[in-house]
């Protein structure tokens, strides 16, 4: 039985025992009783019938004892094995195993995820799962937990690739070891731990990792400023150029300001939940809007400012809206030159 309904086991014997002792002396009372009501209290304590009431309280006893003790382990038998499928259900949803480690007898025990059948090893045979530095940590913390430093920590450890195939993937295990039972000095007598396979979720955070790496590099070395404002409308990035082009001398205190996308005069009519892909030219009159209207304290750029913008709108793979990205450049220094052209041509 596994060492987690072992505990329940024992505490029903132990109930058990205390139950049996209190039914002899009840019925041997009750027994002693009745006779006493049909027989001459002069002759009840005789020798002759006190050792009949005792044979028969005994036999009574008896008979009840073993139709209250297959009831009770029949109980005990079937709320472990409640337990332990719910335990192996979870086991099996988490991807997780469970193993204990006998600090006396130094063992590891594993419960298999299907039947939670025990399996002992050794520490050398119970290392052979993992590499060799990433053991020597689990065995850091066990003596931290046995030495009363710690009363429970999370790890993560490499599992060994097995020799006979190196192409195999390596597993990676989140570990939490904890005290399952303490001596009667209350020290820690066996350690429980709860390994789930993380490698998937590390797999996928790894990805995601490198595609904001990716995204940042990208982001900020565009030749073009670039935004983007979340589902809400609020900007939640601005790459180097855009602060560059709007003489913006500080990317935090910008994004402490929580900048609308309405709050930019060219986008003031825009309506964040019908958004679309659009390309937008505007000619703004920064002074005026700082003196009428500031939204932007940020900004340091002055005069008229034109400058054309190609907003699209970013969508998950049921359609939901995540945000837009909007992709802007000056043109002033463009317009200057066609008027030049226009003038010299006239």
């Amino acid at each position: 039985m596994p060492v987690f309904t072992t505990k329940l086991y024992d505490n029903m014997r132990i109930s058990q025992y205390i139950l049996r002792i209190g039914i002899f002396f009840i019925l041997l009372t009750a027994v002693l009783a009745v006779q006493a009501q049909e027989e001459n209290m002069k002759t009840l304590f005789d020798l002759n019938h006190l050792l009949d009431y005792l044979v028969a309280a005994f036999l009574i006893s008896v008979f009840v004892m073993i139709l209250v003790i297959y009831f009770r382990e029949k109980k005990v038998k079937e709320e472990a094995e409640r337990l332990n499928a719910q335990l192996a259900l979870i086991m099996s949803a988490n991807k997780s195993q469970v193993w204990t480690y006998d600090i006396k007898q130094n063992k590891f025990t594993t419960l298999s995820q299907e039947d939670l059948q025990e399996t002992l090893y050794t520490p050398y045979e119970f290392s052979q799962f993992f590499e060799r530095e990433d053991f020597d940590m689990l065995r850091k913390v066990i003596e931290d937990i046995k030495d009363g430093n710690l009363l429970t920590d999370t790890i993560t450890v490499r599992g060994a690739v097995p020799k006979d195939d190196p192409a195999k993937e390596q597993r990676l295990y989140e570990v939490t070891i904890s005290i399952l039972s303490r001596d009667r000095h209350e020290h820690p007598t066996v350690l429980v731990a709860s390994q789930c396979d993380i490698t998937e979720e590390h797999a996928v955070a790894e990805k995601t990792n490198r595609l904001m790496k990716r995204y940042q590099t990208i982001f900020n070395s565009s030749q073009v400023d670039m935004y983007f404002y979340d589902a809400d409308g609020f900007l939640t990035d601005i790459n180097d150029k855009a602060l560059e082009t709007f003489k913006i001398p500080d990317r935090k205190a910008l994004m402490e300001h929580k900048i609308y996308i309405n709050h930019v005069p060219a986008f003031k009519d825009i309506d964040i939940s019908q958004i679309s892909p659009m390309f937008i030219s505007s000619i703004t009159d920064i002074d005026k809007h700082k003196r009428e209207d500031e939204k932007i304290p940020d900004i340091r750029l002055g005069g008229k400012n034109y400058y054309e913008t190609n907003l699209k709108p970013l969508r998950d793979k049921d359609g939901n809206y995540q945000g837009v990205v909007i992709a802007g450049r000056n043109i002033q220094s463009t317009i200057r030159k066609r008027c030049h052209v226009s003038w010299s041509n006239a």
